[in-house]
């Protein structure tokens, strides 16, 4: 029997929504095939306060999923990390209603909103939110609703959706455990440690790189962080152990960009490569790097995304120059001209 799922996302997350199947009691009063599953205690799961039920985290629904499938617990298939959980239940025979986003954009990257909800047809609704959990002892139906430009809940679009099961994406933030235990500063945008150019972080000797710094969308970016850390390190310890420069100049987030890596830079004597984000989705864009007000780069894109991390770079022109500012900004053809 085809089981289905509505599948909703709100609070810049997706939300996955199960009627009559996957958390619970079916129509049938019996138990589904997932929750006798966990019930039995196949797979280890997170079970937060609130409602009994289908609550688990990402690898507890993945991992139940993967030993769902078969015959003696045997996996019908492999699960991979950064798909959708939508995408999982689409081919564990679940219909997924659909993916509520409370941004008028996609929080994800476009090649994964294509390859896990339009090739699946699972339609995504841009600018919704969760009002309201409706159910005593488990899940029974969510209340959805259009948001304005302020994020707020539009009363009048509120609709009810059955389920019986309720999935939250909420993002990806650094596992920076050991950072704050070693007393390295951190940035509230990116929760990484701030880092110059070499990728050094605050405290003498300790180096940053990957994902500890921010979240990459491509491993790419991450392997040329570790690169950068590495012969940091490396120059670190030639040197004596010292760094060059007491009073580092912060690298400036200018319009529209949300965060740059590295925060800081102490000496420019190469090429400088800087990491960021933009903080809305903008068409005809063109990318600069200013220093001390000169344009130092600057490249077209035809569109910028939240998602999607964008490399720039600066090049000193004179090797050990000195300098006051640096900012990094997005500006649109028409404000340019």
């Amino acid at each position: 029997m085809r089981r289905t799922l509505p599948v909703l996302a709100a609070a810049a997350a997706i939300l996955m929504l199960m009627p009559a199947g996957c958390g619970g009691k079916g129509s049938n009063g019996e138990l589904s095939e997932l929750a006798q599953l966990a019930e039995k205690r196949m797979v280890s799961f997170d079970k937060p306060v609130g409602f009994a039920g289908a609550e688990l985290t990402f690898t507890g629904w993945e991992s139940l999923l993967s030993v769902g499938g078969g015959e003696g617990g045997e996996p019908s298939f492999a699960p991979a990390k950064g798909r959708y959980l939508c995408v999982f239940f689409t081919l564990e025979g679940a219909e997924v209603e659909g993916v509520y986003e409370i941004m008028d954009h996609p929080g994800g990257l476009t090649r994964n909103v294509v390859q896990c909800l339009h090739d699946y047809d699972i339609p995504l609704h841009l600018s919704h939110t969760v009002t309201f959990i409706h159910g005593r002892k488990r899940v029974e139906a969510v209340t959805v609703a259009r948001v304005d430009e302020a994020l707020k809940p539009i009363r009048e679009t509120e609709r009810r959706v059955p389920c019986d099961a309720l999935v939250l994406s909420v993002g990806l933030i650094p596992e920076n455990e050991l950072s704050k235990q070693a007393g390295v500063q951190l940035d509230p945008l990116t929760a990484g440690p701030v880092v110059d150019e070499r990728m050094h972080t605050s405290v003498d000797g300790i180096f940053a790189c990957g994902n500890v710094v921010c979240v990459f969308d491509l491993v790419d970016w991450v392997t040329q962080t570790a690169e950068r850390a590495g012969r940091g390190a490396a120059e670190y310890v030639l040197e004596g152990g010292r760094r060059k420069r007491k009073a580092p100049v912060r690298i400036t987030a200018g319009r529209n960009v949300k965060f740059v890596i590295p925060q800081l830079l102490r000496e420019f004597d190469r090429e400088l490569e800087l990491f960021f984000r933009v903080e809305h989705p903008e068409r005809a864009a063109r990318t600069r790097v200013l220093v001390d007000g000169e344009e130092l780069y600057s490249r077209k894109a035809k569109m910028v995304r939240p998602p999607e991390m964008i490399k720039a770079g600066a090049d000193p022109g004179v090797a050990g120059r000195e300098l006051e500012n640096i900012t990094v900004e997005v500006v649109t053809d028409e404000e340019e001209a």
